[in-house]
């Protein structure tokens, strides 16, 4: 991947309390995610933090979060970066 999109989505997921509580507040989590746009199909859209170019030169993404569509309210493409090459970094 030479130029990974960066995305900022807004979207809501499920709540749940552990333990014994005197009172709670059932209801959805309003969530914002920014991220590498990985993959995005019908079904999800796939974001990681980063990507690494490994050896065999393939790009490797890592801690990569998955959001269910029908969860999503918002997506902004925010642009593409070059991904760094080896030349590129010292």
């Amino acid at each position: 991947m030479s130029k990974p999109q960066i995305v900022y989505i807004e979207w809501v997921d499920s709540s749940t309390a552990h333990g014994w509580r005197k009172e709670y507040s059932p209801g959805p989590l309003d969530c914002v995610s920014v991220g590498f746009l990985v993959k995005s199909t019908r079904d999800r859209v796939v974001i990681t933090d980063s990507w690494a170019k490994m050896e065999d030169g393939k790009d490797d993404p890592h801690c990569v979060s998955e959001i269910p569509r029908c969860a999503i309210k918002k997506i902004v493409k925010l642009g593409g970066v070059p991904v760094p090459t080896e030349k590129s970094v010292k």
